[in-house]
C-alpha cells in the first residue's frame, strides 16, 4: 500500500505533463502559439485617385490598391479592391489611421472575389478639412506570413470644407 502511494505524485505529475504537452503540440499544430513573419513592402509614390497604386518587392510579390471612385470622397461609399500577386492569399485586411489628424483608427475585412481579388465596401469619415490624408495599410494573410503595404490616400470633403488643409 505505501508502495502505490509513493508513486502516486509521480503519476499525477507524469498525467499532468502529458496533458500540458499535448495541449502545447495541438496549439502549435492548429496554429494558437505560432508567429506570423511580418514582410513590409516599400510605400510607393502614387496617388490612388489618379488610379490603382502598387507596392511591390524586387523578389515578385506585389500588392496593388485601388478605388471607385477615384476621388475618394468623405462621406461617400466606396469600393475598395485589392490585388495580391505572387502571394497565396487567405485574407485581406485594410486598416485606416489619420496622417495628421486623430480621426481613429478602423479596419475592414476584404472579400475574396472570382476573379483572384478581394474587395469592400467602406466610407471615409470626414473632417473640417477640404482634404484628409490617411495612413493606409493593407495586410495580405497567407497563414504563415502577413506582407504589409503602406499606402498613403487623401480624400475629399464633398462641397469643399469649412476650412483649407
Amino acid at each position: 500500500m505505501s508502495w502505490r502511494l509513493s508513486f502516486y505524485p509521480f503519476n499525477l505529475f507524469l498525467a499532468a505533463s502529458v496533458v500540458f504537452l499535448t495541449l502545447v503540440w495541438l496549439s502549435y499544430k492548429f496554429g494558437f502559439m505560432r508567429t506570423k513573419t511580418q514582410v513590409w513592402l516599400p510605400t510607393p509614390n502614387c496617388d490612388l485617385r489618379e488610379g490603382p497604386c502598387l507596392a511591390y518587392l524586387d523578389s515578385g510579390e506585389s500588392i496593388e490598391l485601388s478605388s471607385i471612385p477615384t476621388n475618394l470622397p468623405a462621406l461617400t461609399p466606396v469600393q475598395l479592391k485589392v490585388r495580391a500577386a505572387n502571394i497565396s492569399t487567405q485574407t485581406v485586411k485594410v486598416h485606416f489611421k489619420g496622417k495628421e489628424i486623430p480621426m481613429g483608427e478602423y479596419q475592414v475585412a476584404l472579400s475574396p472575389q472570382h476573379d483572384g481579388s478581394f474587395t469592400a465596401r467602406s466610407m471615409l469619415p470626414t473632417c473640417q478639412h477640404a482634404q484628409m490624408a490617411w495612413w493606409v495599410n493593407v495586410m495580405v494573410d497567407t497563414g504563415t506570413q502577413q506582407f504589409c503595404a503602406p499606402f498613403v490616400l487623401i480624400n475629399e470633403r464633398p462641397n469643399g470644407g469649412w476650412g483649407r488643409h
